[in-house]
C-alpha cells in the first residue's frame, strides 16, 4: 500500500489530525481508483524511505503511523528527536515483524527513566530481541546507561542484527562489560559501534 494514504486514513478512523509534516499535500495525493498502466507499473518509483526529524509525535500520532506501517512496502525508518515515549518504542517493536522494514533508527530520543519507570530501561532492548525482524538499528544518543544495559545484553546475546550503532551513549564500563560477554553468544552481528558511551580501559579490555 502507500503509506501516506494509509497514514491519513488511520487517522480519520481514529479520530486524529494527521500530522501536516507526515501526510500528502491533497494535489499531491495519487488517484486511488485510477488504474496504472503497464508501462507506468514498470516504471514505478523506488520506495523511499521514511525520514520523520525534529517533529514531537504524540502517541496517537505514533499509532497511526504504525499502523500504516503494516500495510505499507516501506523498509527503511528514521526517527530523529522525535520525541517518543517508551510506550511509543514498545508499540512500534510488537509492530515491527508485521511490517517490512528491516533497517530502523531511533535516534537522539532519550526517555526520561524517572518518569517512565522499567519500560523506559526495556523498550529499546524490544527492537534488539530475537522477536525483531530487523537487520539494522541505529539508536544513537538517546542516553542509553548503565542502567539499561543488562536489558540490551540480554537480547544482544541472541539478537539477529547484523549491525546495531550505539553511538553517543552513556554505558559506561559496566554497560560495555556486558555487552561484551553478551557477544560471546550472538552469531549474527557483523558491526557494533560503542564510540563516545564514556568507556574507560577497563571497560575496553572487557
Amino acid at each position: 500500500g502507500d503509506f501516506h494514504l494509509d497514514y491519513v486514513r488511520y487517522c480519520k478512523v481514529m479520530n486524529l489530525a494527521p500530522h501536516p509534516s507526515l501526510k500528502l499535500l491533497s494535489s499531491e495525493a495519487p488517484d486511488v481508483n485510477a488504474t496504472k498502466s503497464k508501462e507506468d507499473a514498470e516504471e514505478e518509483e523506488p520506495i523511499l524511505p521514511l525520514n520523520v526529524r525534529h517533529i514531537v509525535l504524540d502517541t496517537g500520532t505514533c499509532s497511526a503511523l504504525f499502523m500504516a506501517l503494516k500495510a505499507s512496502v516501506v523498509t527503511e525508518i528514521t526517527l530523529f528527536s522525535t520525541g517518543l515515549l517508551a510506550e511509543d518504542i514498545t508499540e512500534l517493536s510488537r509492530v515491527l515483524p508485521k511490517t517490512c522494514v528491516e533497517k530502523l533508527r531511533i535516534e537522539y530520543n532519550p526517555i526520561d527513566t524517572n518518569a517512565e519507570g522499567g519500560d523506559a530501561l526495556t523498550c529499546f532492548a524490544d527492537l534488539i530481541s530475537t522477536k525483531s525482524v530487523l537487520s539494522e538499528l541505529s539508536l544513537r544518543g538517546n542516553h542509553l546507561s548503565e542502567l539499561h544495559a543488562p536489558s540490551i545484553a540480554d537480547a544482544l546475546s541472541h539478537s539477529r542484527l547484523n549491525v546495531l550503532n550505539l553511538f553517543d551513549n552513556r554505558l559506561g564500563n559496566d554497560g560495555a562489560a556486558a555487552i561484551a560477554q553478551a557477544l560471546r553468544f550472538n552469531m549474527s552481528l557483523k558491526s557494533l559501534s560503542l564510540s563516545k558511551n564514556w568507556i574507560g580501559g577497563d571497560g575496553a579490555h572487557a
